[in-house]
C-alpha cells in the first residue's frame, strides 16, 4: 500500500510556531513605538534650546544617545537582522522528505540526524516541526468539517422519500428541505421521483 505524501509549509530557523512570531512582532513593533515617542520628545526639547545633557537627564536616556538622535536629522529605523544560521538548517530537507513520507515523530527524526552528524538537541527538532504539526492539524479539522458537512448518498436518498427528518431540530428541517427543492430544481428527474415517493406515503 502506497503511503500519502504529505504536504506542508517551510520551518524557518528557531520558530517555535505562528502564534510566537506573531506575539514577537506585535512586542517589537510596540519598542518601536516608544522609542518614537521618546524620539519626538527629545527632539521637542532639542527645538525649544535645551541642550544635551539637560534634555538626557530629563529622558533618562545616555546623552550620547541623545546627540546620535539629534545629529541623525530624523528618526533611525533598527536594521532588522537577518535570521541566526541554525545547527539544523543542513539537516531540513531531509526532514522535510521524511514528514512527507508520513514520519511525524520528533524523537525517531532527531536520531535519524544524529546518525548522519547532527549534534544539536532534541527540543531544536521538536521545535522546528511545530508549524507542520499545526498545518496538519488544521488540514485534519478542515477536511472533518467537509466531510460533516457533505450528507452521504443514502441520507439524501432518504431525504427525497421524505424519510429519516424526524429527529432533526426545526432549523435542520427547513435546511433539508431547501437542500432537497433545490436538487430538484437542477433536475427535473430527481423532482419526479420525490414526488412520486411523497404521494406513495400519502
Amino acid at each position: 500500500m502506497k503511503r500519502r505524501k504529505l504536504a506542508l509549509p517551510a520551518i524557518e530557523s528557531n520558530s517555535p510556531g505562528v502564534a510566537t512570531t506573531s506575539r514577537a512582532k506585535e512586542q517589537q513593533a510596540q519598542r518601536r513605538e516608544a522609542r518614537l515617542a521618546r524620539y519626538g520628545t527629545v527632539m521637542r526639547h532639542h527645538q525649544s534650546g535645551m541642550a544635551i545633557r539637560a534634555i538626557a537627564r530629563l529622558t533618562a536616556l545616555d546623552w550620547r544617545t541623545v546627540r546620535h538622535w539629534i545629529n541623525a536629522g530624523g528618526f533611525a529605523e533598527r536594521a532588522q537582522r537577518p535570521p541566526a544560521a541554525s545547527k539544523l538548517d543542513p539537516y531540513r530537507a531531509y526532514l522535510a522528505h521524511r514528514w512527507r513520507e508520513g514520519c511525524q515523530n520528533a524523537a525517531r527524526l532527531y536520531w535519524e540526524i544524529v546518525s548522519q552528524g547532527f549534534n544539536g538537541g532534541g527540543g531544536i527538532v521538536r521545535q522546528a516541526l511545530q508549524p507542520w504539526r499545526q498545518a496538519c492539524a488544521i488540514t485534519q479539522q478542515l477536511r472533518t468539517a467537509v466531510l460533516r458537512a457533505v450528507p452521504c448518498t443514502r441520507r439524501v436518498g432518504c431525504w427525497l422519500m421524505g424519510r429519516g427528518t424526524a429527529s432533526l431540530t426545526n432549523d435542520n428541517k427547513r435546511h433539508v428541505q431547501r437542500f432537497v427543492q433545490r436538487l430538484g430544481e437542477r433536475n427535473p428527474q430527481i423532482a419526479t421521483i420525490r414526488r412520486l415517493s411523497l404521494d406513495s406515503l400519502t
